[in-house]
């Protein structure tokens, strides 16, 4: 016994408040407080606000979880450095382990999926098709699958296409206050389908079926224009 609470075995292995296990080298209980404090430097600062550990003996090939003193942000890191430093969260579902998340060390993160082939990658585990990096955002399943928008009754759920001329160029929207589904080009609504199935062209009202406002043009063998 080193000092109370504290307890040293013959295989020199320490335990804090409960029975050393060789298993581990360090064993700490408590029941009403943390069980580990660090604090004092990180590689971004030293402070009261600062505390890193490192999981790994060589700098070049380890883990480290810091916070830095200057704007206390979390760090996870993996300074791997002859190649990806991936960084992988695991879950388990009936015994089995899961890769639920992977961060590669292009930046890439895989929701389902240790290679991601894109800035996120969500996989059911299908492999169905390929994944084109040209796009941010690719969804695989082997069954139905898409992205689900939530919204209040009173409000609306929006996708929105923007570049650097205008943050809200295109828009499709769903209003839910009217079930009214609007798509806009330039800024503005161009065609709302309203709740009963009315079609409204240049119009955000429509009282028939199809409703146009403007010149409209039909081509075929013929073609005419009226207004």
């Amino acid at each position: 016994t080193l000092g109370i609470g504290l307890i040293r075995d013959d295989n020199s292995t320490v335990a804090i408040n409960t029975a050393p296990d060789s298993s581990y080298m360090l064993k700490v209980k408590a029941t009403d407080k943390y069980q580990l404090k660090v604090y004092g430097w990180s590689p971004n600062g030293s402070g009261d606000s600062a505390g890193a550990i490192q999981i790994g003996d060589t700098d070049a090939y380890c883990g480290r979880i810091y916070v830095d003193n200057t704007n206390t942000k979390l760090h996870i890191a993996n300074t791997y450095n002859n190649g990806n430093g991936d960084i992988m969260f695991h879950t388990k579902t009936s015994g089995t382990t899961i890769d639920a998340v992977t961060i590669k060390g292009s930046g890439n993160v895989g929701i389902g999926t240790d290679d991601p082939g894109t800035q996120l990658h969500i996989d059911s585990g299908s492999g169905i098709g390929t994944v084109d990096n040209a796009y941010s955002l690719a969804i695989q399943g082997d069954g139905i699958d898409g992205i689900q928008i939530l919204s209040d009754s009173a409000y609306s759920g929006r996708i929105i296409f923007g570049d650097q001329n205008s943050n809200n160029a295109g828009q499709i929207r769903y209003d839910h206050s009217t079930d009214a589904f609007r798509f806009f080009t330039n800024g503005t609504e161009k065609v709302s389908i309203l709740s009963g199935g009315n079609v409204g062209i240049g119009t955000t009202s429509p009282n028939d079926k199809l409703d146009i406002y403007g010149n409209m043009r039909v081509r075929g063998s013929d073609g005419f224009g009226a207004n």
